[in-house]
């Protein structure tokens, strides 16, 4: 479709202008650049190191060059499709249920807790708790091996939206049919551009997981089940989470065997290497991950975001640092290809989930679904033990669209997969992460361990001077 409107536009263009109809052919491409200028003076000003400055003030920055308007205009075609044909029949639940949660708000258990704090830095950033299921079809979970449990199989769920938008209430449906299908669910807000950048939003994530592991049993939760689902944005973000929690672990080794201190606040970073703060407390275990449609490398998807047109209106350059180098640090592919070796050492892979379920299409014009078949064979490659390929044929947000909506055989079938992922993930009890005492020396002081990103880390890490 894409193809076919940077096509069809231009030749729009010539056609009017041949016809003679001058002025209908200036007024469209007039009203293109408005258009496209507008998205840029809302969404590409911040950070944007290609702003002029004349005389000392700083001027937004407006592309002009035919061909990138061109294909924007498409892009934003796109979206208003999107908009008119995938988001009005959820908009038309979202106004029942509406209701439905108004006509509720005065039974004695309520069903969601709504604007819990879990602690961000950002006030603004709250959490919402499903704590009940509508359709009484499970009132207590029962797993495969047929025993009862009031603690059910907790599902946090961080929504998608180009690290810049997005909102918890969005995805009460959502929430809603997980709930409906016995799960305990977890949405929390966090802190999207320009709010946030990309160590705030990584900051939020665990400060989340945090608490759903402290307090989730108060809502009938279980905190040994925890499983983090994301969608595009928010699957880069939870994957991004657990995978640089597991390297700080690996690479605060080196501090523990030479009793050197370290600072670990918030405020401490790998100098010039990664945006990320250096994680001072372990995680809970995550019993797995249930990742859909994610970009998990930011230096291919930069690439395909300058392919579309997109890359300056999007936020995730200016996230994610703004350079090559900086984009490598936060992506998940790039970060398991460096520390490979390290996790297939000693028990050192148990730092990670072992269970990984992705879900994409080929169909996807947003993330393709080439960084979902890169990630899975990079964690095949690690030696994740559990790791499973679901192809469907939607668009980028469909998936998370029909589960809104769960009326057709896809939402069916796809939650029966969620369903099916937890139960066989819930046989095998949480693998024994390795203490900073466990095979310290084998760790990082191997003769086979010589990757760049491992030395680059260590060599900043040792000239850094800690109080």
């Amino acid at each position: 479709m894409i193809t076919f409107m940077l096509v069809s536009l231009p030749l729009a263009y010539f056609l009017v202008a041949s016809s003679h109809s001058h002025l209908i052919a200036l007024s469209t491409v007039a009203a293109s650049y408005i258009l496209i200028w507008s998205f840029y003076l809302g969404r590409s000003q911040e950070d944007n190191p290609r702003r002029p400055i004349f005389f000392g003030v700083r001027l937004p920055y407006l592309p002009y060059h035919p061909y990138r308007i061109a294909k924007l205009v498409c892009a934003v075609l796109g979206q208003v499709d999107f908009t008119l044909t995938k988001l009005l029949p959820i908009g038309v639940k979202w106004g029942g249920y509406t209701l439905w949660q108004r006509f509720s708000s005065g039974l004695p258990e309520p069903r969601i807790h709504h604007n819990i704090d879990f602690g961000s830095h950002n006030p603004a950033c709250l959490l919402d708790v499903y704590c009940t299921d509508i359709g009484h079809r499970l009132r207590k979970w029962r797993d495969v091996r047929g025993s009862r449990n009031h603690l059910r199989p907790v599902i946090v769920f961080v929504y998608g939206g180009g690290w810049s938008s997005g909102e918890k209430g969005t995805y009460a449906l959502l929430a809603q049919t997980l709930q409906d299908y016995g799960f305990v669910v977890v949405v929390p807000d966090y802190s999207i551009y320009p709010a946030g950048k990309i160590e705030h939003m990584i900051s939020d994530m665990r400060r989340v997981i945090f608490w759903t592991h402290k307090h989730i049993a108060d809502y009938d939760g279980n905190p040994s089940e925890i499983y983090l689902m994301g969608h595009s944005a928010g699957a880069h973000l939870v994957s991004l989470t657990v995978i640089h929690d597991a390297i700080s672990f690996l690479v605060g080794r080196r501090f523990a065997r030479s009793n050197k201190k370290r600072d670990v606040s918030n405020s401490t970073f790998f100098p010039g290497i990664s945006p990320l703060p250096f994680a001072n407390e372990r995680l809970p275990h995550i019993h797995g991950l249930i990742l859909v449609a994610g970009v998990y490398d930011i230096v291919s998807h930069f690439g395909f975001e300058s392919g579309r047109g997109v890359e300056e209106v999007s936020a995730m350059a200016r996230v994610m640092g703004g350079t090559p180098e900086a984009y490598q640090e936060v992506s998940p592919s790039t970060l398991l290809k460096g520390y490979g070796k390290l996790f297939r050492m000693g028990n050192n892979i148990a730092l990670l989930p072992h269970n990984v379920m992705l879900v994409h299409s080929p169909k996807d014009g947003t993330v393709p679904l080439k960084s979902s078949e890169t990630f899975y064979a990079v964690l095949k490659e690690v030696g994740i033990p559990n790791v499973s390929m679901h192809v469907y044929g939607l668009d980028h947000a469909g998936a998370i669209l029909e589960l809104m909506l769960p009326l057709s055989p896809f939402s069916s079938n796809l939650l029966i997969l969620v369903r099916a992922f937890v139960q066989r993930s819930g046989l095998s009890d949480p693998p024994t992460p390795p203490s900073p005492s466990e095979s310290g020396s084998s760790a990082l002081d191997g003769d086979d361990v010589d990757t760049r990103t491992v030395m680059r880390i260590l060599s900043s890490l040792e000239a850094m001077q800690f109080s």
